[in-house]
């Protein structure tokens, strides 16, 4: 992406548009540049300004091939269905039918009398903060989980930190919530969703199992290096039933998520959302450490509410980053506008931006216009060992004014390399790794005096202040 792109905003240098054609015209001048600029195959918006709507497109479904994309091509919803799930839970919270507080043994007797069960709360699956050691979702075995499976799993799972204090994208809580709703509305998760939120707006979602014989399919790409561009993928293979509540099999357009972006914000009626919810939905109720990173990372929210992340600028929403697409949703509350982008190939940080853009230029309020101050760290007191979801650990060592930080996926995988060091002339710290897609954090655990390491979205405990004396200790051990 070029700098001129990196900074470029559609609507000028007047911020929001005084009309809505004007701003319907600078957008799709705005994404036309964006395909041309980013060589992505395809990227579809829709907006709502106040329940007004604007749609705008660019590019093809298929790399190579004329078929343009549009606002109503559907994408996998993937993580975003994870929105929609708190949404339709925090009805039945509005109704009395679910207690936000209540341990989650007494809805699912399986893990009632366990650790976990005892003291993880519904809400704590909402805001993702249950505290327990995640599965690694792309290790086989996770994938290949049974709901008696991850019980068992969880019956063993440590607990990394106390529940409801410190963020981490897991998702076998959204697997959790969705076997509550689904005891106590008597039907599926994707069912209750459909029935009580989708069918009111008459929406009607397609499924992955029938994406290639969709004509509305909007594609899907990587990036293929030696061809310096992105190569067509074939279509996915759904995800077992287990893990509908956190990706789902549903494909819906940014239209039809607009549309549900102004159900949750209120401008357009919907009996499964009512105004209790949203600030439920929207409140943020635990922050995420500021977080350096690579230029090709995805831009990380600053906190998180009961289902809805919260971005700088005032922005609400949730992403999705599936098989060869992304796709995400962004609210702003005042002004309401909704924006919904997708892109029908593996660039979250392209999706990134061009919803930062969009709404930046409809609310008239930048991402950006409150940055951070630098993040400044004491790295000698960061050293140790770090564990992470699944098989997954870190180490980091201090020296020479810089901290090494080693991440791998299992006892012997390859590792992801990175580097802190002090950017100088009061700028803070600056990571460098050889992974632009990289981002990291550290915070302080509360209850507790150790440090904790945040790659990307996932929380990783520290056992051990010391790398070196961890590796002797494992040494004498064997």
């Amino acid at each position: 992406m070029s700098r001129e792109m990196q900074h470029e905003n559609p609507f000028g240098a007047a911020g929001r548009a005084a009309s809505l054609p004007s701003a319907r015209g600078r957008l799709q001048s705005f994404l036309e540049h964006f395909v041309r600029e980013t060589g992505v195959p395809g990227v579809a918006l829709a907006a709502s300004v106040g329940g007004a709507r604007i749609e705008a497109s660019a590019g093809t479904c298929r790399a190579g091939e004329a078929a343009p994309l549009t606002p109503q091509h559907r994408f996998h919803l993937g993580c975003t269905a994870k929105l929609l799930a708190a949404a339709v839970t925090l009805a039945r919270v509005d109704r009395g039918e679910v207690d936000l507080d209540a341990p989650i043994g007494e809805y699912l007797p399986e893990l009632r009398g366990t650790p976990h069960g005892r003291a993880v709360r519904v809400s704590h699956l909402l805001s993702h903060t249950s505290g327990y050691r995640g599965a690694d979702l792309f290790a086989p075995q996770a994938r290949a989980l049974t709901w008696d499976g991850l019980v068992a799993y969880l019956r063993a799972a440590p607990r990394f930190f106390a529940p409801g204090t410190v963020f981490s994208y897991e998702h076998t809580e959204s697997v959790l919530l969705g076997r509550i709703l689904e005891r106590v509305a008597g039907r599926p998760c994707l069912a209750v969703i459909r029935r009580e939120l989708m069918g009111p707006l008459g929406i009607e979602p397609g499924r992955i199992e029938d994406a290639g014989n969709d004509p509305h399919d909007a594609g899907r790409h990587a990036f293929d290096a030696a061809a310096n561009g992105y190569a067509p993928l074939g279509p996915m293979t759904a995800m077992s039933e287990l893990w509908h509540p956190a990706f789902s099999n549903y494909t819906l357009s940014p239209a039809d998520l607009a549309t549900v972006g102004e159900a949750l914000l209120g401008v357009r009626s919907a009996a499964g959302v009512s105004a209790a919810v949203r600030p439920r939905l929207l409140r943020p109720v635990v922050r995420l450490p500021p977080a350096l990173g690579g230029p090709l990372r995805e831009l990380l929210p600053i906190a998180f509410g009961l289902g809805a992340a919260a971005w700088r600028g005032g922005q609400h929403g949730h992403n999705g980053l599936t098989h060869g697409q992304c796709i995400g949703l962004r609210l702003h509350v005042e002004p309401p506008v909704v924006v919904a982008v997708g892109v029908n190939a593996v660039a979250p940080h392209l999706r990134d931006f061009a919803l930062g853009a969009a709404s930046a230029a409809l609310t008239g309020e930048a991402a950006s216009a409150a940055e951070p101050p630098p993040v400044e760290l004491e790295l000698e007191r960061l050293q140790g060992v770090y564990l992470g979801p699944g098989r997954a650990w870190a180490s980091a060592a201090f020296g020479d004014g810089r901290l090494r930080v080693s991440i791998r996926s299992g006892a012997a995988g390859p590792a992801v390399t990175a580097e802190l060091a002090d950017a100088g002339e009061g700028r803070g710290l600056v990571l460098r790794s050889p992974m632009p897609q990289l981002s990291l954090g550290f915070f302080g655990a509360p209850e507790s005096e150790e440090a904790g390491l945040m790659v990307g979205l996932h929380a990783f405990k520290r056992v051990a202040p010391n790398p070196r004396a961890a590796a002797e200790r494992s040494v004498r051990s064997k």
